[in-house]
């Protein structure tokens, strides 16, 4: 599944402009000056409005003469750098700003602690003037008034570029089992009613943007309990006293999007997904001296290689699935991201056939010779699991005949993605007898798949032994197996317990959508638990 950031467009001019005016605007008030006070804030290019001109219906902030009171602004905003190492990206931190959950697309903001400093200088009329207003400042700190808890409104636009993601993932959402709808309505109905649109002084330009609000915003002065008693400037009466106002916000700065590589049995444009295979470290050449060396094994990206916690091999590679449950005590081969051919619908894929991918002859032979069991979990030693979406379905739903063609035994929602998982069973003790002397006859394979399950166990007791050609003993296999339980009970939870799984538990959940003309009904959905007991 995909999952980009974006940065926000024009943040400066869509958050911390409206921002400033507002706490200016509260400011003014508690400080007694007139609300129709000119607010001189500068672009990023040192420019201000012009006489007469202004953004605001009622025209509030026009500019005046110069002997008129006017606050000239300067921003300084500092991002706290231990919030930007815990800032909530794909994490369930913030309301997401638009969600299907039907397809699992979401875009969310992304937010870090901002500390704000406005910089103005309040240019008065004359000496007198600005030494009352100083006066009244002073009085207004004796009575613990200098600390603010204020409320601010913005608004943020939405990236161009999640935008287009969003027209193209319409497309293909309405090209194959639709509902019908155009862009304009699935857009409304899937985005936060806080969602405007923002178009220039002539109107035009519209541009989508989320307008927002913050509550309980801390603000303080950062003075030592009286302002500096100011100068006069220019040749009139004006006289001008500088202050610095502070306070802290979560700034939104970026935003989030995840989507799923499939939409109604559509792969998205390559374009809107990444066709490269996911960097590690050890995919470079390494260079140390020779004291840095001793450290490399403890390096981040060695340590994913070495512990990795979900092993195997995807299809394609750029796939990310990460599924919510699996079959216990299982260790994933790889997994096949699945289109439905829909001339052969229940037909998902051959295990000889995986692309630039393939299967030792070995596990090919013991695949076959199982296959009738291989979708049944604890009852070999390799399990073929079917998912919908990130969830488990029941094994009913699938079947694999002996030329290893994976089916479905019901045609598949096209309106939902799918993959196959297919895994080694790691603890031999979890399968029952029968299981375990039949695997008996395809010693290589036993040995292949023990190797790959507990790599500790060659080291600590030795693989088992063949005889007669490729068959292992009832007492070798019991060894190995108590060989892996002792392993596992020492890596348990300290107690001396681990779990024995004799089960799996499916639990059900059913749901029929209307069918749509000359479409036929989903496939119910598939279990949404599965459990050893």
């Amino acid at each position: 599944m995909p999952k980009i950031i974006q940065p926000i467009p024009d943040v400066t001019d869509s958050v911390t402009r409206p921002v400033t005016f507002d706490i200016l605007r509260r400011l003014f008030k508690d400080l007694g000056m007139s609300t129709k006070t000119l607010i001189f804030f500068p672009d990023t290019t040192g420019v201000g409005k012009q006489p007469g001109t202004s953004i605001d219906a009622q025209n509030k902030d026009v500019a005046t003469f110069p002997h008129a009171s006017q606050v000239v602004v300067e921003v300084d905003e500092v991002y706290e750098h231990s919030s930007l190492l815990a800032i909530a990206v794909f994490r369930p931190e913030h309301p997401f700003i638009m969600r299907d959950d039907d397809l699992e697309v979401g875009i969310k903001p992304v937010y870090t602690y901002c500390e704000t400093s406005l910089s103005f200088k309040y240019t008065a009329r004359d000496k007198s003037e600005a030494m009352r207003w100083r006066d009244d400042f002073r009085g207004r700190i004796a009575m613990m008034r200098d600390d603010y808890l204020m409320n601010i409104k913005y608004y943020y636009l939405y990236p161009l570029a999640f935008l287009e993601i969003l027209k193209e993932i319409h497309r293909l959402r309405e090209e194959t089992a639709g509902y019908g709808d155009d862009y304009e309505k699935y857009f409304r109905e899937h985005v936060t009613p806080k969602t405007t649109k923002l178009v220039n002084q002539a109107g035009y330009e519209g541009r989508l943007a989320v307008a927002e609000g913050q509550k309980r915003v801390i603000g303080w002065w950062d003075v030592d309990g009286m302002p500096e008693q100011g100068s006069k400037e220019g040749e009139g009466e004006t006289w001008t006293i500088s202050m610095t106002f502070k306070f802290a916000y979560q700034r939104p700065i970026e935003c989030a999007m995840m989507y799923p590589l499939v939409i109604h049995n559509q792969m998205v444009d390559q374009k809107f997904r990444n066709g490269e295979k996911p960097y590690r470290l050890t995919d470079t050449e390494d260079s140390h001296s020779l004291s840095t060396s001793q450290f490399a094994y403890f390096e981040a990206g060695n340590a994913v290689s070495k512990f990795n916690t979900l092993p195997g091999v995807a299809i394609p590679d750029y796939d990310e699935f990460s599924p919510s449950n699996i079959i216990p005590g299982t260790m994933r081969l790889f997994t096949v991201l699945i289109t439905i051919d829909q001339t052969n619908p229940l037909l998902l894929f051959n295990l000889k056939d995986l692309g630039e991918h393939q299967l030792d002859p070995s596990v090919i032979k013991y695949l076959e010779a199982d296959h009738m069991n291989l979708h049944r979990p604890r009852w070999s030693l390799i399990n073929v699991s079917l998912y919908q979406g990130p969830a488990l379905m029941n094994e009913k739903f699938l079947r694999i005949d002996k030329d290893l063609n994976v089916y479905s035994t019901e045609p598949l929602n096209l309106r939902a993605y799918h993959h196959v998982r297919v895994s080694i069973v790691t603890r031999l003790s979890d399968l029952p007898p029968e299981v375990i002397d039949k695997a008996r006859d395809h010693g290589d394979t036993v040995i292949k798949i023990i190797d790959a399950g507990n790599p500790d166990v060659k080291d600590r007791c030795g693989l088992p032994k063949l005889v007669n050609g490729n068959y292992i003993s009832r007492r070798e296999m019991e060894r190995v197996s108590d060989c892996i339980d002792t392993d596992l009970l020492n890596k348990g939870n300290g107690n001396g317990y681990h779990p024995h799984y004799v089960g799996i538990l499916f639990v059900e959940s059913y749901k029929y959508a209307h069918s749509q003309p000359n479409q036929q009904s989903p496939a119910p959905t598939g279990s949404t638990l599965g459990y050893g007991y």
